[in-house]
């Protein structure tokens, strides 16, 4: 920008004033966006582990088959964290174990029981996920689901997406937190 003085003498340039007004409305502009991209990045972290979570449930159901077995999907919530875990064996069961410093969970199995999939989530990443169940099975020879359980993974924002599960094996998702983007209620309600 070329201005000239009372003096008659040119300068160029950009103004302190105008470096700082454009800083301004830089930092405004973040200001207004930073809330919005940290509530789409939570929403985006949620729809992962749900999905994830139905991809399991469907590996289960398919191992649960091509093994012959039956296969059970189980889940368990601390202080520390929640988890779920697919096993296989007839005689004992496994647990998910937490550890704060690892951040990571462990199965621990009894009697010829040992796991296929294990995913811990720590209470740090701010996502449950919890079932009104605590152990399903997967049927080997029908293909079906017992007993025919609701997986509810939230956000510590309370944001809920389901995974549904008939006995038959279908999965329906869906949410029970309003105005949670283009999921259907669970309830059956109509989103406002």
């Amino acid at each position: 920008m070329w201005s000239s003085t009372s003096s008659g003498i040119r300068s160029h340039g950009i103004g302190a004033i105008e470096l700082l007004v454009t800083l301004a409305v830089i930092g405004i502009i973040v200001a207004i966006a930073l809330p919005t991209l940290t509530g789409m990045k939570r929403h985006q972290q949620l729809k992962s582990i749900a999905d994830a979570v139905l991809t399991d449930i469907r590996f289960g159901r398919s191992e649960a088959a091509r093994l012959s077995v039956p296969v059970r999907l189980r889940f368990s919530d601390s202080m520390l964290g929640s988890c779920y875990l697919l096993e296989v064996g007839d005689k004992g069961r496994c647990e998910c174990r937490g550890s704060v410093a690892e951040m990571a969970g462990t199965a621990v199995c009894t009697n010829g029981t040992h796991p296929l999939k294990l995913v811990w989530l720590p209470r740090l990443r701010g996502v449950t996920v919890q079932s009104n169940w605590s152990s399903i099975t997967f049927d080997p020879r029908l293909g079906t689901v017992t007993p025919a359980p609701t997986i509810s993974i939230a956000n510590d924002e309370g944001e809920d997406i389901s995974q549904v599960v008939s006995s038959m094996g279908r999965i329906r998702t869906c949410t029970r937190a309003p105005g949670s983007g283009s999921l259907p209620r669970c309830d059956g309600k109509k989103a406002q």
